[in-house]
């Protein structure tokens, strides 16, 4: 139990490091890093797109043929990029706050 509780507070962190930091680059105005950052969820999310039926998208998003859908695919890409930096960053933290 005290792992699982160790292991969301560090996914907590990671998750809120990982919002914070393309808000301070877009106040900074470093777009072109940002940009980089954010297309890297782009291959995951078409290939979650495609391997995924569509039943499946239809019911999440509400929409017909969710796969084709750029504004489903954007959104699907832009979360898949917070997620990444993340679930790094949580299991460094996991890994470091490990008990002795």
């Amino acid at each position: 139990m005290k792992s699982l509780l160790r292991l969301c507070v560090c996914f907590g962190g990671g998750l809120l490091l990982s919002l914070l930091v393309p808000g301070t680059m877009m106040f900074a105005g470093a777009f072109g890093p940002l940009a980089g950052w954010l297309g890297s969820g782009e291959p995951l999310a078409g290939l979650l797109l495609w391997g995924l039926p569509d039943g499946f998208w239809r019911a999440l998003s509400g929409v017909e043929e969710a796969r084709r859908n750029l504004q489903v695919r954007s959104f699907l890409a832009f979360c898949l990029a917070i997620l990444q930096p993340a679930l790094l960053l949580a299991a460094l933290a996991f890994r470091w706050s490990r008990p002795r």
